[in-house]
């Protein structure tokens, strides 16, 4: 008799350490955040459709919410702002991650 499972862990939770902190780049760890939970309502496509004209899928699109402060605003669902994603706050790690990378600059690397 063999019985199997499928079992769903948290990285954060399992490897609370495992969370990038420093030297954060735009291409190899903002770009895939915003991949996963964003693009598919923030794409230059469909942005006006659905996204409110706000564009995330290009770097230029990205930083004009970082000027204007509504990029962190919004991940980290500040009053004033428009929560996103809307259903539920993106993971502790990827919301550090983007705050870092804004710290650090906001650099297009």
């Amino acid at each position: 008799m063999s019985l199997s499972a499928c079992y769903y862990d948290n990285a954060e939770e399992l490897y609370p350490d495992a969370c990038k902190k420093s030297n954060i780049s735009y291409s190899e760890d903002i770009v895939p955040i915003m991949n996963m939970n964003c693009i598919s309502c923030h794409a230059s496509d469909n942005a006006n459709m659905f996204g409110g004209e706000i564009d995330l899928e290009s770097y230029s699109g990205i930083i004009e919410t970082v000027t204007d402060s509504s990029l962190s605003g919004s991940i980290n669902h500040t009053e004033g702002f428009s929560p996103m994603p809307f259903e539920s706050m993106l993971p502790d790690c990827q919301r550090k991650q983007i705050e870092i990378w804004i710290e650090e600059g906001a650099k297009n690397n």
